[in-house]
């Protein structure tokens, strides 16, 4: 009883996650674990319920509005036997789920609290895309005026160049030009092609406006609708050291979250990990996990170069300023974070190997 009353003066947030058994083991372990057995060996697909059960036990935060979704909806016929049945709701989950990914939504940090909050937005915003032709014009227009290195970036700055005149209305081809940018420099780097980013300052820049562009995009429907069919073949095959690395990421991340983002960050991180989750839905919440982890990283960043984001200043004038700050802006993808983040009290976050981890899957696979 005293245990009990101690997790009720925690508040809801204790009691949601806190196990049904949370002072003993569970006494009907081998009775379930024997139960579960027979059920994943039946005709029926008892995933969902498995899995709902298991949460509940546990304590894990759990998708509340697709159980509302599936509790209330009439297109379920709830008179079916297990296996017709069964089948319907996971149809029903895979949709929900699909549908529900192409929502937008914008990361921010709350400086007077203190913690990540969660902005969403129509999905069909335009501000996004105007923000990222934006920034993609102005690293176009900064390195232009300092001779492309003699033209090593070439290859680089025409698909930037062609995603922003050629196509400035289109979310999914700004972000797959972007992206094959991001391979082309990255490739450069490797084979010593162009300047290393901890040598040159305005590769490092490209570099970083690159993967924030991607960042920013990320959430866009079209470029949605083209990640969530390789989702599923991704996440269900992933190593378990891959999967470790993104849930320990997502638990910092949900440590410097309000309340409910931290929560919905590790319902996500439970059902990436969760081997009897169909891959639908663990695609999804490891996209989701993934491109907030990024998001993140990025809110950052702002401070240390937002006189980048200036449109009053001409490109002369940020060389100027690039110039008079080269050792602080000369750095690497982590360290200029870092720098970033720092001043927000973010340092740990952003240096975290996890996170780092994440910041190069992403851009690997998506």
């Amino acid at each position: 009883m005293a245990q009990d009353a101690a997790i009720l003066q925690g508040g809801a947030q204790a009691v949601n996650f806190a196990p049904l058994w949370h002072d003993q083991d569970n006494p009907l372990e081998r009775t379930w674990q024997a139960l579960k057995h027979d059920l994943q060996k039946d005709a029926a697909d008892w995933t969902f319920w498995i899995g709902f059960y298991e949460d509940l036990l546990a304590g894990r935060s759990m998708n509340w509005p697709l159980l509302h979704d599936i509790a209330t909806t009439d297109t379920l016929d709830w008179s079916k036997g297990p296996i017709d049945l069964n089948a319907d709701i996971m149809a029903f989950r895979d949709i929900w789920l699909a549908k529900e990914a192409l929502a937008g939504e914008a990361l921010y940090f709350d400086e007077e609290a203190g913690v990540f909050r969660l902005e969403v937005m129509e999905a069909d915003d335009p501000s996004r895309l105007e923000r990222a032709v934006f920034k993609l014009t102005e690293i176009l227009e900064l390195i232009n005026a300092t001779g492309n290195f003699s033209g090593v970036v070439k290859g680089e700055l025409l698909l930037i160049e062609r995603a922003v005149t050629l196509y400035p209305d289109n979310a999914f081809k700004v972000y797959n030009n972007t992206s094959q940018s991001l391979k082309f420099l990255r490739r450069n780097i490797e084979t010593a092609a162009c300047p290393a980013p901890a040598d040159e300052a305005l590769v490092d820049m490209l570099e970083m406006t690159l993967q924030e562009v991607k960042a920013m995009l990320q959430s866009e429907p079209d470029v949605i609708s083209d990640v969530i069919p390789r989702l599923e073949k991704l996440v269900s095959e992933m190593p378990q050291e891959d999967l470790r690395n993104m849930r320990e990421a997502s638990e910092q991340l949900a440590l410097l979250s309000e309340d409910s983002l931290a929560e919905q960050t590790r319902r996500e991180a439970n059902v990436f990990g969760d081997g009897y989750a169909s891959d639908a839905e663990r695609g999804v919440a490891l996209y989701y996990s993934a491109s907030r982890i990024v998001q993140a990283v990025f809110v950052g960043m702002h401070r240390t170069f937002n006189f980048l984001l200036d449109g009053s200043v001409s490109a002369t004038g940020k060389l100027a300023t690039i110039s008079q700050n080269i050792k602080k802006i000369s750095l690497n993808i982590a360290g200029a974070s870092a720098v970033g983040a720092v001043s927000y009290g973010l340092g740990s976050f952003v240096l975290s190997p996890q996170v780092r981890w994440v910041l190069d899957f992403f851009h690997r696979f998506f």
